[in-house]
């Protein structure tokens, strides 16, 4: 599964869509990714994905642009709690996150 990148020519509106010709592939998600979080500074990008059931970190060589993403070796297994991850996302500080799935149909907050 891929990872396209589009910009918006007006934010926020997706009608204003157009693709920037980047696509990011990880092989070891077979499933395909199911979340996508970018860090403030638009630096790191991290997915989360069904096999495995983990959230792995990347970094943008240039912020922004996925297609420059890789792998830093670091990543976090969810599967203790949910074997079928299908998103999470960051406090707002980066402190805590959460984890949501349909093998459980609950929310799980880890701390940083």
């Amino acid at each position: 599964e891929k990872i396209f990148q589009y910009s918006l020519s007006t934010p926020w509106d997706i009608s204003t869509a157009q693709y920037d010709n980047k696509s990011f592939y990880e092989p070891a998600y077979y499933a395909g990714p199911l979340g996508i979080v970018l860090s403030e500074d638009r630096a790191t990008l991290l997915l989360i994905g069904q096999t495995p059931d983990e959230i792995r970190q990347y970094s943008l060589s240039t912020p922004w642009d996925i297609s420059t993403a890789h792998y830093e070796n670091k990543s976090f297994s969810v599967e203790s709690q949910e074997t079928y991850p299908q998103n999470f996302c960051f406090s707002q500080d980066g402190s805590k996150f959460y984890v949501t799935g349909n093998a459980t149909d609950k929310i799980y907050q880890y701390a940083c």
